[in-house]
């Protein structure tokens, strides 16, 4: 594997696109990390199952190299394949890559459901699975609200909010995440960033961390349809 030319790849087209920090190395290494994490406990249940980590380490660097928030997907698809064929990633490698980040975003599976990529669809999946542990994440998406989307923080931070309510709060019900380790991790994650967006909510309306001790209890309260802007431009 080619990780250091594969992160020079990342970081300079970074640079050349405006690819910003919510979407660039730091997201990527965090889908890379869930690879990783989903393959290991996967070993472990069912250690004669065979995986090409190539490719799932190879789609979880590079899966927002295309994406269409900052590109157009299609000439940002043909320059991975250019560059893959640099590191002599044969013709089903790079073509299976390639379908795999084209078709795994949140929004391509709601509207498209999931592809067929015979011989290869737990790849598929555990790639698509780890982008969306590395999604639960209230700052990344303010962080994004702010840079991509020119939100003041406080606006950033109530589309954050609406968007955790209609999406990363029902992927488990949605049936959007399927491996052990991935839907052990997501119930954690969820309940981290409900806890994260009631504490950043009291900090915006000034409320005094010692009147609010009991931050950690209410969770299940994230949900208040009447304290949400009615903004509509959702990120993913």
């Amino acid at each position: 594997m080619e990780f250091d030319k594969i992160y020079k790849f990342i970081i300079q087209r970074c640079y050349d696109l405006n690819i910003d920090e919510s979407h660039a190395v730091k997201h990527s290494m965090d889908v890379l990390k869930y690879s990783q994490k989903i393959l290991i406990e996967e070993y472990k249940s069912n250690p004669k199952k065979i995986y090409n980590e190539k490719i799932i380490y190879t789609a979880s660097m590079l899966h927002d190299m295309c994406d269409n928030k900052y590109m157009d997907e299609k000439e940002g698809i043909n320059d991975i394949k250019n560059f893959l064929d640099t590191l002599n990633y044969n013709e089903n490698e790079i073509e299976i890559i390639t379908k795999i980040i084209s078709t795994m975003s949140y929004s391509k599976v709601k509207k498209n459901g999931f592809p067929n990529i015979p011989n290869y669809q737990d790849e598929y999946n555990i790639v698509r699975e780890s982008d969306l542990l590395a999604g639960y994440d209230v700052e990344r998406c303010i962080v994004y609200g702010m840079i991509g989307r020119d939100f003041d923080y406080i606006d950033s931070f109530y589309a954050t909010k609406e968007l955790y309510e209609k999406r990363m709060a029902k992927h488990i019900d949605d049936k959007l995440i399927t491996f052990e380790y991935a839907l052990k991790e997501a119930k954690k994650l969820d309940k981290e960033n409900k806890e994260r967006l009631i504490e950043i909510e009291s900090m915006i309306n000034n409320i005094p961390i010692n009147e609010n001790n009991n931050i950690k209890d209410k969770e299940n309260e994230i949900i208040n349809e009447e304290m949400y802007k009615n903004i509509n431009n959702l990120y993913y």
